[in-house]
């Protein structure tokens, strides 16, 4: 695969390793999570070229992931009412907006085997918990463990429909270990903002075009 074009990939995949909870008021504002690579085999101009920082803007029926790195941006803007998404690529000068139906698949209807811990640890300020979450493919085997630490303190039950196999945590995730394809990263939320986040920011800036799919893979 072409470099341009797998690195397009992360980092929409890891925009989409977004995220299901309990306090009683509905969480509205923005986070932002620090992402390093422990145990990763890439080498370190391949690393250099990825995100170091995830921020999250979650609205009342809107979510959005941002990604910056040195090659572009990447944000993904999620309608939780209409159920799509829209990926917001500028890569090397180039803008393209990508829309379509948020789906399920096969796999997304085998519920995933949560296993709490006894460990707790302070995240960005609030008390987090040890989980491990397992999911499973369409086959139903079982996918390699994530690592989460959720907060009860933290709760937006609708924020993440776009996840379906994080949206049953028992808790909102302030640091999860993952792999991305072939890559392990991890997440740890360093900023939590509670706060009421302006429409504009889910709006599709000027200069964007809408392109197919096709038409990224072909150029990248």
């Amino acid at each position: 695969m072409n470099k341009k074009l797998y690195i397009l990939s992360f980092l929409i995949s890891l925009c989409l390793v977004g995220f299901a909870q309990k306090s009683e008021k509905v969480f509205t504002g923005e986070l932002k999570y620090h992402i390093s690579y422990p145990g990763s085999d890439l080498s370190d101009s391949e690393l250099d070229l990825l995100p170091e920082e995830m921020k999250m803007y979650i609205g009342k029926d809107k979510v959005k992931t941002s990604l910056p790195s040195k090659m572009g941006s990447t944000e993904i803007i999620f309608d939780l009412d209409e159920k799509t998404s829209t990926v917001l690529v500028d890569l090397t000068g180039n803008k393209y907006a990508i829309k379509s139906p948020i789906k399920e698949n096969k796999a997304d209807t085998i519920p995933p085997h949560i296993t709490e811990t006894s460990d707790t640890k302070e995240i960005a300020g609030y008390n987090c918990k040890k989980i491990f979450l397992t999911v499973f493919d369409e086959s139903g085997r079982p996918k390699p463990k994530i690592t989460i630490y959720v907060t009860d303190e933290i709760y937006n039950p609708k924020a993440f429909q776009f996840m379906p196999e994080f949206k049953n945590l028992p808790g909102f995730p302030l640091e999860y270990d993952i792999l991305n394809g072939e890559v392990p990263q991890r997440l740890t939320a360093i900023q939590v903002e509670r706060k009421s986040v302006s429409k504009r920011t889910f709006k599709i800036p000027k200069g964007y075009k809408i392109h197919p799919v096709y038409e990224i893979q072909r150029n990248y």
